[in-house]
């Protein structure tokens, strides 16, 4: 029966059978909106990558200035970001005009910007993109021959690119991939599987012990994008050559310093290179390895059945 449009139903556990039924069907609209993709991101993916196209192909700001706004971030590898509050500063700080580009941006992955962890950027970039970014504003990481981050602020339903950084650590993926995995067990444990295996690899060639780095290792095996090792015998006599008689260089890496899966990150080269994708799968690891915080070099880890195996390395 129904009266005052509220459905009246007994039922010998009372209302708790109604409350429990309420609650699970709260649930299942909550489990579905988490998994709706956000709108702002396809968006923001889709303008970061429209802008790239055609900041390649700009002659002249006024080609590109309807898709910017200031205050503008940018940054590169070996310049302090600063933000820009006038437009002709934009113009000059982004190489307009510009010499004609064939590389292809591809976007990687799409943040809030309030969701980023804040090792993401170094503190004085991070301290700076406040000021002109929200909690819910975008961060698109693009690919071309290297990494790079759009920032993209919305007004409404209307995107403005408002930050460049140039020249992005590959490292700032990895840590955004960790703080992604946090609260899922069995990713948390693969990663540690495969963190732990380059670590005894690492250990194992500064100790020379070279029948302890050929157990932790299998072939196919990726070596600098340059060739793929198939034949054990020659990867035996490889790991010695390179990785056992290097291993006392002062540039030896000695530290994992993060991990991405292949599939969130894409071939290590860039296909500039053979592929990496003829040893590994979406679903096997891309580890950088360093020394005191200075990236070194990646290496690749096959993960089956939940054993891993060093399979690649390159700089």
């Amino acid at each position: 029966m129904l009266k005052n449009g509220i459905a009246k139903w007994k039922h010998p556990c009372g209302g708790l059978v109604l409350l429990a039924a309420l609650v699970s069907f709260a649930a299942g609209l909550a489990a579905q909106e988490k998994e709706k993709p956000d709108k702002r991101d396809e968006q923001a993916k889709d303008f970061a990558e429209k802008f790239m196209k055609a900041l390649a192909k700009a002659e002249d700001f006024d080609a590109i200035k309807d898709k910017v706004d200031v205050p503008f971030f940018m940054a590169a590898e070996r310049i302090a970001g600063k933000n820009l509050k006038d437009r002709e500063e934009v113009q000059k700080n982004l190489g307009l005009p510009a010499p004609p580009s064939k590389q292809v941006y591809t976007a990687l992955a799409v943040y809030s910007f309030g969701a980023l962890p804040e090792k993401f950027f170094n503190e004085h970039e991070h301290k700076l993109l406040k000021e002109t970014l929200t909690k819910t504003d975008r961060i698109v990481v693009l690919r071309a021959r290297r990494l790079m981050a759009v920032a993209v602020r919305f007004k409404g339903d209307e995107a403005k690119v408002v930050g460049i950084r140039n020249h992005l650590s590959p490292l700032s993926l990895a840590i955004a991939s960790q703080e992604k995995d946090q609260g899922d067990k069995r990713a948390i444990q693969a990663r540690k599987v495969a963190q732990d295996t380059v670590q005894q690899f690492l250990k194992a060639a500064k100790a020379k012990d070279l029948d302890s780095l050929v157990k932790l290792n299998d072939v196919p095996w990726y070596s600098d994008g340059e060739e793929i090792l198939k034949d054990r015998q020659k990867l035996n006599d490889f790991l010695k050559r390179i990785w056992i008689d290097r291993a006392s260089s002062a540039q030896f890496p000695s530290d994992v310093l993060g991990l991405i899966k292949i599939g969130e990150f894409g071939d290590p080269f860039g296909g500039e290179r053979l592929p990496a994708t003829d040893v590994v799968t979406k679903d096997d690891w891309l580890v950088f390895v360093g020394q005191n915080g200075i990236a070194r070099g990646f290496m690749l880890v096959r993960m089956r059945d939940g054993v891993a195996k060093v399979v690649g390395a390159g700089q």
